[in-house]
């Protein structure tokens, strides 16, 4: 209980940190961007921007974060098997201003580009679920004999994908004196900080990120240190 204790509070630290990072930012536009914080025996990264078609350059794994590390505990032997690098400050505004300086191009992505790219997404996490099955188990212990994780993920990205083309604004009844030209416009929110669970990581990307970045936001994803394996994988 203690070690999960001190889990949860620096967890929460850190997504208090996010969230008041997000809130002192105005977008002005918007483009698809995760960023992860992840390790394993081989690697200690932290993990920027995800490359969806031509529009996002990727940019350099760094190797630790400034918010310390954590030793990730296999489930299965209740050992530690990897030190995952944990973002602080630095990190969180490096993935902010690079979710800003995209803006121009992601806003103004059409949204059957749009449709097509998050299809696209759910194509790769359909033909890669064996390995996801493999590194969810690996995460927190969970069976995964069906792969039914992986088959839900999949259509809640395509039921997203779907409304890409179908979000829009309105001409409106107006109730001042004289009639008065009224209409609705539709504008992404911005930066959005999603933060995910960790006991079912898969599941809790495809809930939040494919909404998010269909409807013209960015995304800032802040995996658990507990699970870190499926989030690195959904980025790449």
């Amino acid at each position: 209980p203690g070690v999960h204790d001190k889990a949860k509070h620096e967890m929460e630290n850190n997504c208090t940190a996010i969230l008041a990072r997000l809130a002192n930012r105005v977008p002005e536009d918007i483009e698809l961007l995760f960023h992860f914080c992840y390790g394993d025996n081989n690697h200690r990264h932290v993990v920027e921007p995800t490359d969806m078609g031509d529009m996002v350059d990727m940019a350099a794994r760094l190797t630790a974060g400034s918010g310390g590390e954590h030793g990730h505990v296999n489930p299965c032997t209740g050992q530690v098997d990897g030190l995952v690098p944990l973002a602080g400050a630095e990190e969180v505004d490096r993935a902010v201003d690079a979710a800003h300086d995209a803006f121009q191009s992601w806003r103004r992505t059409k949204p059957a580009s749009r449709r097509q790219l998050l299809l696209r997404l759910a194509d790769l996490i359909e033909s890669d679920a064996a390995e996801l099955g493999r590194l969810g188990t690996l995460d927190n212990g969970m069976p995964n004999a069906s792969g039914a994780m992986t088959a839900i993920a999949v259509e809640w990205t395509r039921y997203y994908a779907g409304w890409c083309d179908k979000l829009s604004s309105d001409v409106v009844g107006s109730l001042a004196e004289g009639g008065v030209f009224s209409y609705t416009v539709g504008q992404p929110y911005g930066v959005v900080g999603a933060i995910i669970t960790w006991n079912a990581p898969l599941l809790s990307l495809a809930m939040k990120v494919p909404a998010i970045v269909a409807a013209g936001n960015t995304v800032v994803v802040k995996p658990s240190e507990l699970t870190p394996f499926t989030g690195e994988r959904y980025m790449d």
